[in-house]
């Protein structure tokens, strides 16, 4: 097991913890480390995704300074993947959470 695969399995188990405990803030900042390691192994489709649904948990919990990270963070995702369209998109998001 490699040093992915073991962040991997301690990042599910705290968000099992998170989710188990009804902890908002805790699960929107594991989803986010998760989101990272997904990008990190090149699996740019799941990472998006787990991205949308921390930016999802984050703003309806009110972590509206996690929330703009997270689409500043995702803008540089699609930039560097060359879809500067949804870049631009979540960065004028970013700017109107500011």
């Amino acid at each position: 097991m490699n040093y992915r695969d073991r962040t991997q399995a301690a990042i599910e188990e705290t968000l099992k913890r998170a989710r188990q405990e009804s902890r908002k803030a805790h699960e929107a900042h594991v989803l986010a480390l998760l989101a990272r390691l997904q990008l990190t192994r090149g699996d740019r489709v799941a990472a998006m995704m787990t991205l949308a649904e921390t930016m999802h948990i984050a703003e309806s919990a009110g972590l509206l300074r996690l929330a703009g990270e997270l689409q500043e963070f995702g803008a540089e995702a699609y930039l560097a993947a060359g879809d500067t369209s949804k870049a631009a998109e979540l960065l004028a998001a970013s700017s109107q959470s500011a």
